[in-house]
């Protein structure tokens, strides 16, 4: 069975997840989750391995990797199967990370990795992604922008439209139907 070694972060919640898994029948993959110490604050890293002791062992060398110490396992939970999903309407702006660091999101901060894709919606608000996860879920789309001046036309338009009452006639013999109708007595 081939291995395939991916390292993915994301945010969960005030926490920044490390996600590093190798692929393999949803049978054969357990779930362990550790915690590590980075710059002396706490960081849940989740890892999904064939065998516990390679889990803890790679933990530790991920903590390494980030100038940490790990030191505790959390659960060893069997992993099914894991959806992804993609925000509909989510447009953003792509920064390609060149070297390692830190860099401030809406939920903390998170750290990068070189080739890791920094994503920034129009509030300003970051994500941080892989650039395989990124071309599954993001397509490239032009973002249209229209000058106030045609804005402002179409509006005087509409508002044209709208006096002229071509229904007033209309309610009003509407009216005078109703007003007969309730003024008959039986």
């Amino acid at each position: 069975m081939a291995f395939k070694k991916s390292y993915t972060k994301f945010n969960w919640g005030q926490r920044t997840v490390f996600n590093n898994y190798h692929e393999a029948t949803p049978d054969h993959i357990k779930q362990f989750a550790g915690t590590i110490l980075v710059d002396g604050k706490e960081v849940l890293v989740t890892h999904k391995c064939k065998f516990r002791i390679q889990a803890i062992n790679e933990f530790e060398a991920i903590a390494r990797e980030l100038g940490g110490k790990f030191f505790k396992t959390i659960s060893n939970a069997r992993l099914i199967h894991m959806q992804k999903f993609a925000h509909k309407g989510f447009l953003v702006s792509v920064t390609k990370a060149t070297e390692k660091g830190v860099i401030e999101t809406q939920y903390g901060k998170a750290i990068i990795c070189p080739n890791d894709l920094i994503l920034t919606d129009k509030n300003g608000n970051t994500q941080i992604t892989t650039e395989e996860l990124f071309k599954q879920n993001y397509v490239p789309v032009e973002e249209v922008v229209e000058s106030e001046e045609d804005l402002a036309s179409t509006y005087a338009e509409a508002l044209q439209a709208f006096s002229l009452d071509s229904t007033e006639e209309d309610y009003t013999e509407f009216q005078k139907k109703v007003r007969e109708r309730n003024s008959i007595t039986y």
